[in-house]
């Protein structure tokens, strides 16, 4: 009777396991959030290259580069990127919070930061 049940709940718990897991995997696939735009990834790239990081461009001491996490890498996500803020829906980039991040320069009227259409 005892090796009857232990049967019964190894059965149960081995059928339910890998269903388990294919649930697991379908909801994050449907429910996975796209990356951002492709071109706008490449637009805040070019942005941050017309910049120079300078430590002593910002006078608070606790300032930091944001731009430290921009990488050209082609599957990374910039809507994660510090200081860029995306919307939950579109993927679109719609604000940047550049404070306090040690840039130099100036923003001429030719900048990628202008293809921006959700900014």
């Amino acid at each position: 009777m005892e090796l009857d049940f232990s049967l019964f709940i190894f059965l149960r718990f081995s059928i339910k396991l890998p269903l388990l897991h294919l649930a697991q995997i379908i909801f994050f696939f449907t429910c996975a959030r796209p990356l951002c735009h492709d071109n706008e990834r490449i637009a805040l790239l070019q942005f941050k290259d017309s910049f120079v990081i300078d430590k002593n461009a910002s006078l608070l001491p606790l300032a930091y580069p944001k731009f430290a996490s921009w990488t050209g890498e082609k599957n990374y996500d910039c809507c994660f990127w510090g200081g860029v803020k995306s919307d939950k829906e579109s993927v679109h980039v719609i604000a940047l919070h550049l404070n306090s991040s040690c840039l130099y320069g100036s923003i001429n009227s030719t900048s990628t930061l202008f293809h921006l259409s959700q900014l």
